[in-house]
């Protein structure tokens, strides 16, 4: 499901909740009782998840790749795609992330932005190093992964966000082997 239409689904969600407890608060007790117990019915449940994300996100290392890999744009023409599997520290991530990879960068956008707490980040190819070699592992529902790690924190995610880096880096490693030494 796309971002746009998660939000509007969420949104309708929480809408009809608070219609929902409005209107039986109201035949219950009052109309004056009914509005403002209603309206935080909208507002409760997304301060606590928003408190919820930003602490999941702060324990994965989020925090950590926000302050060292600013968002900058991906270069025209990437493709998006969603990341059915993604792991950020010990923190998966399944369906929530967002990924591009252009010459430069690794683009990471959460589906939930929430400004300064779960911002998208770009990671140049530079700073991110492959534990395992760049060799994919297979999981039972999620496909080929493989993990990286930048600034100290590690994740898992699809091997089609790495995979052109994956030839780069093999293209240069077979050229330093073939160069005379």
């Amino acid at each position: 499901m796309p971002r746009k239409q998660f939000l509007a689904f969420l949104c309708l969600l929480l809408v009809a909740d608070a219609v929902f407890v409005g209107v039986l608060v109201s035949a219950t007790s009052s109309w004056r009782l009914g509005l403002p117990i209603g309206v935080a019915a909208i507002f409760v449940p997304v301060l606590f998840v928003v408190a919820i994300i930003a602490g999941i996100m702060r324990a994965g290392g989020w925090g950590t790749l926000a302050r060292d890999f600013p968002a900058c744009d991906p270069a025209p023409g990437t493709k998006r795609a969603m990341a059915p599997s993604f792991t950020v520290g010990c923190i998966p991530m399944n369906n929530a992330m967002e990924y591009a990879a252009d010459d430069d960068h690794l683009h990471l956008t959460p589906l939930l932005t929430l400004g300064s707490i779960c911002p998208a980040v770009s990671i140049p190819w530079e700073a991110v190093s492959f534990p395992d070699g760049g060799k994919p592992s297979t999981g039972v529902l999620t496909g080929g992964f493989v993990k990286i790690s930048a600034s100290g924190v590690g994740m898992k995610l699809p091997v089609d966000a790495v995979r052109r880096e994956l030839g780069v880096r093999a293209a240069i490693q077979g050229a330093d082997a073939d160069a005379p030494g």
